[in-house]
């Protein structure tokens, strides 16, 4: 299934518990990379920065990430808003 995945970035942190998430999503269905690009028509490139920790992906991309893992999108996009908000705080914070 390709070459391994790095580290999640900052696992305990919210953007890194949904990339926990959609990494655990898409090891069930067991599909790499690229069968996930072709349902989800989003790049492998995104995919695997949408799972990284690294970044928040837009919610449409968490959508398409689990529905091209036959999972039900809906608990991975409250984990989504809960690193979307954190990301938020965390600029606020660093302007300060």
């Amino acid at each position: 299934m390709g070459r391994p995945e790095l580290p999640v970035s900052q696992p305990s942190r919210p953007a890194g518990i949904l990339a926990t998430g959609l990494r655990g999503v898409r090891r069930t269905a067991g599909i790499s990379y690229a069968e996930l690009a072709a349902t989800a028509r989003f790049s492998r490139q995104t995919l695997r920065r949408a799972a990284s920790g690294n970044t928040v992906p837009e919610a449409a991309v968490v959508v398409a990430y689990e529905q091209g893992c036959g999972a039900d999108p809906a608990p991975l996009l409250v984990l989504w808003k809960r690193a979307r908000i954190d990301k938020e705080q965390r600029s606020r914070e660093a302007k300060h």
